[in-house]
């Protein structure tokens, strides 16, 4: 990822991505777009989710008063298996 004016939030520490940011946040206007490149652990995903929500002024959408809720990873399925 090339970060152009985004801010890097967190970096690749090792191998062939050293240095290189896993995580990253641009503003442009009125907007903020957050980007994440990697799979975080579950706790540098919360980092980086309670600060969007802290700077967006919302509340939490995974409340930790709620214990029964987990952050969870999503899957992309690649373009060319959904059209074969």
């Amino acid at each position: 990822m090339h970060l152009e004016g985004a801010k890097a939030l967190a970096s690749y520490e090792e191998d062939f991505y050293a240095g290189m940011p896993a995580a990253s946040k641009n503003t442009y206007g009125k907007g903020t777009t957050y980007y994440i490149a990697t799979r975080f652990e579950e706790e540098g995903l919360a980092k980086i989710l309670d600060q969007a929500v802290q700077e967006a002024g919302v509340s939490h959408p995974l409340s930790r008063k709620k214990p029964d809720l987990k952050l969870s990873h999503a899957s992309v399925i690649p373009r060319d298996s959904i059209l074969s």
